[in-house]
Order: C-alpha cells, then sequence, then structure tokens
C-alpha cells in the first residue's frame, strides 16, 4: 500500500505537468500513467498471456484496450483514452460495460490515466447505477489507493470487488430509500407509522416534527471514497445559510417547468441554482472529491424525482420534467407555452409498495400484439422486464412495446392501463386501479381499507 501511494503521489505530478502543457495522446496516457499504476499492483503487463492489449473474445468483436487474466479468463476490462479526456460522455462506459456483460466479464475500469471509474457490467441496474467507485489521482493519491487495491490482482482473485458491491449495493439503495422518506415531505407511510407508536401526537404535529429534527446514520457509500465513513443526514434542521432539501427538489422542478417543454440539462440547473437558491457556507464545503456539497444535493433531488416519476433521464445530464407541483406559479405566458398548468404529483411504484397496496414481489403481465408480456415489482420500487430494471410502468411498457416491435423503440405508454396485476381471487385488473386506491387512501388516510371495497394488497 505504501509503494502504490508513492507511486500515485509520482503519478499526480505527471497528471499535472503533461496537463498545463497540453495534455498527451492515448499511447502516451497508457505507457506514462496507466501501466505503472497496474504494474504496482501486482499484473505483468509485459506478459500477453495474463494481460493482453487490444483484446477481443471474438474475432469479429471491437478489441478493449486491456484485459486482465486469471487462470486464462479475463476477469476485469479496462478502457483507456488520452489524459484529460471527458469520461462523463455516456458512450465510453456504455460501450465498453456492454461488451463485458457480452464477453461474460464482470468488472470494467474507465480511465485517462487520472480518474479511474469501477463498473460492474453485470448489475441490473442503468449504467450510471452500475459505477461502484471512482478515483481521482490528482486529488488524493491516498484515497486513489485505497480504491485501486480492489484492482490488484490477488484482491481480484479473491472475489474482494464482488463483496464489496454486494454491500454498497444495499447500502445505496436503502439510503435512497431512507432518504425519500423526508424529501420533499414526509412520506405518508412514515407519518402513519409514528402515528402508531406515538398515539398522544396529532398527525399534522408528526409531520411538521419530521420537517425539523435531523437523523444521521453512519453509512459507506461508493459516490463517496470507497472505504471513508459517511454521514447523511435527513432531513435536519441545517446551519444558518444552508438549503433544505426541499427546497433543492422545488429548485429542480421549478428549473425544468421554466424550460421549453420541460427538458433541461446539468449546465443549466447548476446556472440557476447559484441564482435562485439562498447558497450559504455550508453548501460550499467539499466532499473528499472537491465537489461543493450543494451540487451533491441537487443529484440528490434529481435522483428522489426520478424515483418517483416525476422525471425522466433522456441523456448524460439531461433530464424531462414528467409532472409534479410547480416550484412558483406560472404566469399566463407559460401556460401558454405548455399548453397546461402545474400538475398533480404522481404516484410511483415505490408509493405503493411503502402503502403496502403492492406486496412485492409482484409479478404483473400485459399482452401485446399477441405476445404475453411478464414483468415485477421489487421492494425498492423498481420494475424488472427482460433483464432491465426501470422507474416506472410507462418506461417498461414502451421498451416492452418497442421489444416486441423489433425496433427497439420506447413507445409513449400509459402503463397504469398497458399492465395489469391479478387480485387475490385470480382476476386481472389494470395497475390504475391500484393507484386509484392509493390516491383514496392518502385522501382518507384514516379509513379501514376493508370499508372502501379493496381487496387487500396485490
Amino acid at each position: 500500500m505504501t509503494d502504490l501511494v508513492a507511486l500515485l503521489e509520482q503519478t499526480k505530478e505527471k497528471v499535472l505537468r503533461y496537463r498545463g502543457a497540453g495534455g498527451i495522446g492515448e499511447q502516451n496516457t497508457k505507457a506514462a500513467l496507466i501501466d505503472p499504476v497496474f504494474r504496482a499492483l501486482g499484473w505483468d503487463m509485459s506478459d500477453p498471456d495474463e494481460t493482453p492489449r487490444e483484446y477481443k473474445a471474438k474475432r469479429q468483436d471491437n478489441p478493449v484496450d486491456y484485459a486482465f487474466l486469471i487462470g486464462g479468463t479475463p476477469k476485469l476490462f479496462v478502457e483507456a483514452k488520452a489524459l484529460g479526456s471527458n469520461l462523463d460522455d455516456r458512450r465510453w462506459a456504455s460501450q465498453v460495460v456492454s461488451y463485458a456483460a457480452v464477453a461474460g466479464v464482470d468488472w470494467v475500469v474507465l480511465t485517462d490515466g487520472d480518474d479511474y471509474r469501477i463498473y460492474n457490467a453485470h448489475a441490473p441496474v442503468p449504467i450510471e447505477d452500475k459505477l461502484l467507485g471512482s478515483a481521482r489521482v490528482s486529488v488524493d493519491p491516498s484515497d486513489a489507493a485505497q480504491i485501486l487495491c480492489l484492482l490488484a490482482k490477488d484482491s481480484l482473485r479473491q472475489g474482494a470487488l464482488a463483496r464489496l458491491w454486494s454491500r454498497v449495493f444495499v447500502d445505496r439503495r436503502v439510503q435512497d430509500q431512507v432518504t425519500a422518506l423526508f424529501s420533499p415531505d414526509p412520506d405518508p407511510s412514515l407519518v402513519r407509522l409514528l402515528a402508531k407508536k406515538l398515539p398522544d401526537l396529532a398527525r399534522v404535529d408528526i409531520r411538521q416534527a419530521l420537517t425539523r429534527v435531523r437523523i444521521s446514520a453512519a453509512t459507506e457509500d461508493s459516490r463517496q471514497p470507497l472505504g471513508q465513513e459517511t454521514t447523511v443526514a435527513v432531513p435536519a434542521t441545517r446551519a444558518a445559510g444552508s438549503v433544505t432539501s426541499g427546497r433543492y427538489l422545488q429548485g429542480v422542478m421549478g428549473y425544468l417547468s421554466a424550460q421549453p417543454e420541460g427538458r433541461g440539462d446539468w449546465p443549466g440547473l447548476l446556472a440557476f441554482a447559484q441564482e435562485k437558491l439562498p447558497l450559504g457556507p455550508a453548501e460550499w464545503e467539499t466532499d473528499g472529491r472537491g465537489i461543493p456539497q450543494w451540487r451533491n444535493r441537487l443529484r440528490g433531488a434529481i435522483a428522489a424525482l426520478s424515483r418517483r416519476g416525476q422525471l425522466r433521464k433522456l441523456n448524460a445530464g439531461e433530464w424531462v420534467l414528467l409532472g409534479g407541483q410547480v416550484a412558483s406559479p406560472a404566469t399566463p405566458a407559460d401556460t401558454a407555452r405548455r399548453g397546461t398548468g402545474p400538475k398533480r404529483p404522481g404516484v410511483s411504484l415505490s408509493d405503493l409498495v411503502a402503502a403496502g397496496i403492492v406486496i412485492p414481489p409482484l409479478a404483473i403481465e400485459a399482452s401485446y400484439k399477441g405476445q404475453r408480456l411478464v414483468a415485477t415489482i421489487h421492494s425498492d420500487g423498481t420494475l424488472a422486464f427482460q433483464g432491465q430494471r426501470f422507474l416506472t410502468l410507462s418506461d417498461a411498457g414502451g421498451r416492452a412495446r418497442g421489444m416486441v416491435s423489433g425496433d427497439r423503440e420506447t413507445y409513449s405508454t400509459n402503463g397504469w392501463t398497458f399492465w395489469s396485476y391479478r387480485d387475490t381471487q385470480g382476476v386481472r385488473k389494470p395497475m390504475a386501479e391500484l393507484r386509484d386506491r392509493y390516491l383514496a387512501q392518502q385522501a382518507h388516510p384514516n379509513r379501514d381499507p376493508s370499508q372502501a371495497g379493496t381487496d387487500g394488497g396485490a
């Protein structure tokens, strides 16, 4: 470990020097920055039987820059780019991760010799959620060493990455769900639970208290340097000058609402947040990667709204608003341009699961062009179909129609009527009935479901 840190200190000096001189090409990046790191991690970079370059699983395949083999079997692919390349370009990660998945390789690294990003190629989640962790040598060589040690030959042989992924993936999902319980408003199921445990308190008082109290949990999050403990606060009475989680959600919604067709991108959102949000000193504190807290909280707000089905990711750093309460009243001109006023917040699968209306795993089905389609709703509020995970019924239905049609397009689809479930008597009913049951439950939280004509959880 000490030798690796010393090497990365030298690598940092090279990165800064080369970057200041205008950069170096891809081949020089490999020779000067990447090869020495993997050599220090125990790999024989001169042995084509262990670390072949321009590796192809099949003759007709496009080559990957490096393959790392153990016992003749590839365990890791590395795709290298020239120093200073934009690794946020989603195509690069998607290409090498897709190739690794087809080739049966679990782990992929995308790097420019400074920034290292580790992906799980077989995780059944969108490409951005396949990211296990990242390290930037020029920011902190010691932190980078902790992550890069996972790529050592001995670590890979012993399955260290798989064990860490199992822990981090579960923690990440739990953390996201806990955070979503508190923002932008306390989740009704949490309020009901506390009302049962605190029968002497009114629900309105519990709801207001949840917007004031600070609840923290120590977690390990792959979006922070791996192995470091970080504190997740939800939501909190924050320090003076800080911004609440609800304000971030309102900020994202307000920005997208003001854009033509509700479409916006990350640079525009950053500019909007700096202009509209009262960012104080606490918001400008940086994490281990040097990123201001307010940027991380904006990303958290985007993730929460995506889970709730109120916005959809179009491309890397670009989203479209699907529905939800606009942060500020729309002007007549805004309304005329969009052709509609503010929309009522949508119902997500997570809402149905949290309310006990859907009891996972729940199999749902649809019929399209004579084919029967089956999907499964999981406890995290996602929908699994054909090895892919979706946040909304509509996205899954649109993709399913494209698969059946053979053109791989995603059709505009009302998922609530496209998908059906079977009740306790085996009668097939549209998912819209479960959504209506949830809305009725929210409108009358004290009503006994057995008195509302329901047939219990699906």
